[in-house]
């Protein structure tokens, strides 16, 4: 009987999720069009703006411009530079985990990544070399985002419920 009423109360709780997920896809709508109408103004072709929104539903996880704004960084089961005039894929950094946030330092030469296993990866993302790991202690921890201080000297990792802090120089 108990099992009964908690399968209820599940189906209950997802049939509630359902019908939010399609009012928040509503209520963006309007401003995704205005999107579409701007990037088609601008000469996105057909074939450009069905890859992002394909993109997008594929389980893209993070977004960052480099400082420049020349680069930007996607995450997803891999860490993708991409150069933003052209569009052109320019590097892929990896290392086997996927990635959930990512972070450019203020000046550009440091990308933070951070993956399922209670790591965060800094990048050289001129040469795609890693420079350091820094790991989250004591959790296993779902890092949700990343930020370098305005000066590049810290980077916090926000995860479940705390926020970690790391000395960026020393780790």
């Amino acid at each position: 009987r108990t099992v009964m009423f908690l399968e209820i109360i599940s189906i209950f709780i997802l049939v509630i999720a359902w019908v939010n997920a399609i009012n928040l896809a509503t209520a963006r709508s309007q401003q995704r069009g205005k999107e579409v109408g701007v990037r088609k103004t601008l000469g996105a072709a057909r074939r450009q703006l069905m890859g992002q929104f394909l993109l997008e539903s594929a389980g893209l996880n993070g977004l960052a411009f480099s400082h420049d704004g020349k680069t930007l960084a996607s995450g997803s089961d891999n860490l993708i530079l991409w150069n933003v005039t052209g569009g052109i894929q320019q590097r892929v950094l990896t290392d086997e985990n996927i990635v959930h946030a990512i972070a450019y330092s203020p000046d550009g030469t440091l990308l933070a990544s951070a993956t399922g296993n209670n790591t965060i990866l800094l990048w050289d993302p001129e040469s795609g070399s890693q420079v350091r790991t820094l790991t989250i202690d004591g959790t296993t921890a779902f890092v949700a985002a990343l930020a370098f201080s305005p000066d590049g000297r810290i980077l916090a990792a926000a995860h479940w419920f705390s926020i970690t802090l790391w000395d960026v120089a020393s780790g």
